[in-house]
């Protein structure tokens, strides 16, 4: 679906599908837009200073109410984590109170528990009683959460978290998200911004295709914020999927559109394959809708046809005398 994001300023039009990929290189625009979609549904309410990025969000002319989705914000490594660990508001604590111990009953074992700590101040405050005159030690019943809160989250060798991989956080963080919303009905959008800071470009092509996966199963739609070239996932199935911010908002159209668009206005005939435009289009595309920008020749010939249809110039500095080179120059 088509988002219209409208703020007192202005109107935003951005794509969001069931596996979203933003690109561009404008990072500030990018975020301005997010910052506006995360706070209009976390349901919060604007307090002072939020006024720019105080929005209406619009799919068509109906507006969504601000429940609409249920919103997971993550922008770095040290966010995964966090959530990750036992704490008192993380992912991992709300999991295990709410779906692993709702699943069998816990009162036995804690009575259990306080008994054995029963017999362990009991043995204690024999020995303090024999060498103190009218002096003990007691214990308050803690309960599973107070417990629990001590505990350490490791991996499956005993190592603590942080020696995870950022591709191992996030994989762990996507089947967390899953599990807690199984049966839910509740549309949920998961961003991650700047993906591309994070891991590799063959890592994040795992995640893209495992978010898929999920997604196809699942109420839980996924955003993932790109500015590097060579990142971006280009096939036909999700092309229409990626919005490009930068000086503008650009939502890709149907693939062979665009590789249709691009095979007529070639400068030389070349039979158009999959493999070449989706190359091309991955090194490019962030780069659409960006004056004077200097890539690869046959990357930027692609990047000048479709600037050419949103009247935006390029400037290219290669020495070579062919026809490619000539359609470069005639702007």
């Amino acid at each position: 679906m088509r988002l219209t994001i409208k703020n007192f300023e202005k109107s935003y039009e951005v794509g969001l599908e069931k596996v979203n990929q933003w690109c561009g290189s404008n990072v500030i625009r990018k975020n301005e837009i997010l910052k506006m979609l995360s706070k209009y549904f976390s349901k919060s309410k604007y307090v002072e200073g939020e006024e720019k990025i105080r929005c209406d969000v619009f799919c068509g002319k109906e507006k969504l109410g601000r429940e609409y989705f249920e919103i997971y914000n993550v922008d770095s490594r040290e966010q995964f984590i966090s959530q990750l660990k036992i704490g008192k508001n993380t992912l991992l604590m709300k999991y295990i109170l709410n779906k692993i111990l709702m699943s069998f009953d816990i009162e036995t074992d804690m009575e259990k528990i306080n008994d054995l700590l029963m017999r362990i101040y009991e043995n204690i405050n024999n020995e303090l009683f024999s060498s103190f005159e009218n002096f003990s030690i007691d214990f308050e019943s803690s309960n599973l959460f107070e417990i629990m809160q001590e505990s350490v989250a490791c991996n499956k060798n005993g190592e603590n978290i942080n020696y995870l991989s950022t591709y191992e956080l996030i994989i762990n963080y996507i089947e967390l998200i899953e599990k807690l919303n199984e049966e839910s009905g509740k549309q949920k959008l998961l961003i991650i911004n700047n993906i591309d800071h994070m891991i590799n470009q063959q890592e994040y092509r795992k995640i893209f295709e495992y978010s898929k996966t999920i997604s196809e199963k699942s109420d839980i739609n996924f955003l993932f914020t790109i500015s590097l070239d060579g990142y971006c996932v280009v096939d036909k199935e999700d092309f229409e999927s990626i919005t490009i911010i930068n000086d503008e908002e650009f939502i890709m159209p149907e693939y062979n559109r665009v590789a249709d668009y691009i095979e007529k206005n070639y400068p030389i005939y070349r039979e158009s394959d999959y493999q070449w435009v989706e190359y091309n289009l991955e090194n490019c595309i962030n780069k659409i809708g960006v004056s004077n920008q200097s890539v690869d020749l046959g990357i930027n010939i692609i990047l000048c046809i479709l600037n050419r249809s949103l009247n935006v110039d390029n400037k290219v500095k290669y020495k070579t005398n062919n026809i490619e080179l000539n359609f470069l120059n005639v702007q």
